[in-house]
């Protein structure tokens, strides 16, 4: 697992938050960003990364680079949910898995606090749900206090740390909506529904 650290800055002449990558594009403007890659690692035990400039950026940074080990049933061989690679290659996650790396845009807890890096195993960070809830009055907020039984050599636990298996959102009237706004990278908003 790999975190990039992102923070603009100007040194001689040179305006990085301009600077775009070909890893994902964006751009940084005025702010400070941390991009989080998770990918196996072939039988070697070697990586490599590269960072070019995109389009008419004249230069690239990162501020930092964190490498972390995870662990070695993060991907699980018997998966058979089918993914695309971005390659168009469709086959099950483990044939994929060598072709690119995931990317983890949002990742999403029902309660209304932050999970932090100290409570996860893989060191992630985990956001509340309420900011993309569209209209949050007609839900309530659901816990389980009892233990979290993982299954497949606990495969799961790596998923979510157990605080996000505890809470969900219960709707208070059969008749009403539950519905969650994402503003995607072109700027598109996508508004989940469940009922």
């Amino acid at each position: 697992m790999v975190h990039l650290h992102f923070s603009q800055f100007s040194t001689n002449g040179f305006e990085f938050s301009n600077s775009k990558l070909d890893i994902f594009v964006f751009s940084m403007g005025n702010t400070t960003a941390v991009r989080e890659f998770i990918f196996p690692i072939a039988s070697n035990h070697k990586f490599k990364i590269e960072f070019k400039p995109s389009g008419s950026s004249p230069s690239v940074f990162v501020n930092a680079i964190e490498a972390f080990t995870a662990p070695s049933n993060l991907f699980r061989s018997s998966s058979t949910f089918p993914r695309i690679s971005p390659t168009k290659r469709i086959g099950d996650l483990e044939k994929l898995a060598l072709d690119y790396a995931f990317n983890i845009i949002h990742r999403v807890n029902i309660r209304v606090q932050t999970i932090n890096i100290d409570c996860d195993t893989l060191r992630r960070t985990w956001t509340p749900n309420d900011p993309f809830i569209f209209n949050n009055g007609p839900t309530r907020n659901i816990t389980f206090d009892g233990q979290i039984n993982h299954v497949d050599n606990g495969k799961i636990s790596f998923d979510a740390p157990d605080d996000v298996y505890k809470r969900t959102k219960q709707l208070n009237n059969s008749l009403l909506t539950d519905e969650w706004l994402k503003t995607n990278d072109n700027g598109l908003i996508n508004i989940y529904s469940k009922s």
